[in-house]
C-alpha cells in the first residue's frame, strides 16, 4: 500500500517523460484529471484499489503507447466509448466499478 491520499494532481501532466504511473492501493478520491491525456509518452496506467468517481476522461484516448489500464476496484462510471481509442492495450482491468452500457468492439490482437 502506498497510503496516498487525496486527488490525483492534474500536474503530472507536466512529467513529459513518464511512462508508468502506479498509485495503486492508496486512498485517492476524486476523478482521473483529463490532463493525464498530455502524457503521451504513458504506457502504464495503474489507479486500482482507490475511491475514483467519475467517468475515464475521453482525453486518455488516441494514446498508441498505452498497453496497461488498471482501473479496477474504484468507483468509475459512464461508458467505455474511449476505449476505442486505445489500439495498444494488451492488458485491461475495469471489474468492481460502477461502468455503464456494453463494452466497445476493441482490437484484441494484443491481448
Amino acid at each position: 500500500s502506498m497510503n496516498v491520499t487525496g486527488t490525483i494532481p492534474s500536474e503530472l501532466s507536466s512529467l513529459q517523460d513518464l511512462q508508468q504511473l502506479y498509485l495503486e492501493k492508496g486512498g485517492l478520491t476524486g476523478s482521473i484529471p483529463p490532463s493525464l491525456g498530455d502524457l503521451t509518452n504513458l504506457r502504464v496506467i495503474d489507479l486500482n484499489f482507490n475511491s475514483l468517481t467519475g467517468p475515464i476522461p475521453k482525453e486518455l484516448g488516441g494514446s498508441d503507447r498505452l498497453v496497461v489500464l488498471d482501473l479496477n476496484d474504484n468507483y468509475l462510471s459512464g461508458d467505455l466509448s474511449v476505449l476505442d481509442d486505445l489500439p495498444g492495450l494488451a492488458l485491461i482491468q475495469l471489474q468492481d466499478n460502477a461502468f455503464t452500457g456494453i463494452i466497445p468492439d476493441v482490437d484484441l490482437t494484443n491481448l
